[in-house]
């Protein structure tokens, strides 16, 4: 357990404990990853209880849903939990924001041929954008919003799916239609995950973009092969679709540029 901060985060718990009136020999840390717990350990007692910090500092520089760890963690310790345990966060919403980002964008245009060099491979790899066929996916990348350059958000925030933590692991898919706030080009979306703490929706951990102020929370930029002229006038929209697979932990984004 505490994957990355073992012993930093056993002398937390130890602290957080005795703050809260526990005695030292009350608290038992079990310094092994959570899939090797057994039963016999827990001495045949339920887990009533789970709860954790849904941040791996492995993951920082990778996009934002490498989070979703935890719930493969809590779907390994499903056989040790008790029938109405609790679990904390209990519930991860994916949200979006459509963005004008020309220097993020400009920065991951395509590659071709530079002082005689055919670099187009890069493209495949790194992915790129701008000046390739129509079908190219843009690429999706993690970046944080403050370090992207000029940017304008285009829509309001916007909700598209829900993870739902009391239950085990399941793919997960959703999409919706965002009305256009803004005029600008658009160069793609910001997308994050909240983290619901409690069922009554009175603690939650955000994750969400800021253009002004350092964070160490990263967004997934997916930008748009082609940047995209948006009018804030009545009834245009965009429309985004996502979908997580749990047997590789990504999520595919599809993104329907054909405003309405």
């Amino acid at each position: 357990m505490l994957p990355g901060c073992q012993l930093d985060g056993a002398s937390y718990i130890r602290a957080a404990a005795l703050a809260n009136g526990l005695k030292p020999d009350q608290i038992k840390v079990f310094g092994r990853k959570a899939a090797s717990l057994t039963s016999e350990q827990l001495n045949g007692r339920k887990v009533d209880v789970l709860i954790a910090e849904p941040y791996y500092r492995a993951y920082e520089d990778l996009l934002p849903w490498r989070h979703l760890r935890f719930w493969y963690e809590r779907t390994s310790l499903a056989p040790l939990l008790a029938e109405n345990a609790v679990i904390s966060p209990c519930k991860g919403v994916l949200r979006g924001v459509f963005l004008h980002l020309p220097d993020l964008w400009q920065s991951r245009r395509s590659l071709s041929s530079v002082e005689g060099f055919d670099h187009s491979s890069v493209n495949q790899v790194l992915g790129a954008c701008g000046d390739m066929p129509p079908s190219w996916e843009g690429p999706l990348v993690p970046y944080s919003i403050w370090q992207c350059g000029r940017s304008k958000e285009l829509t309001e925030k916007f909700d598209i799916m829900e993870f739902n933590f009391t239950l085990t692991l399941q793919a997960v898919q959703g999409s919706v239609k965002v009305p256009v706030l803004n005029s600008g080009l658009c160069h793609g979306v910001a997308l994050w995950i909240d983290w619901v703490m409690d069922t009554q929706h009175q603690h939650l951990i955000s994750t969400a973009p800021s253009d002004r102020e350092p964070n160490d929370w990263k967004q997934g930029i997916k930008l748009l092969n082609v940047p995209v002229k948006l009018l804030s006038k009545e009834e245009s929209s965009l429309t985004i679709s996502a979908a997580f697979n749990p047997l590789t932990g990504d999520i595919a984004v599809d993104v329907d540029t054909q405003t309405s």
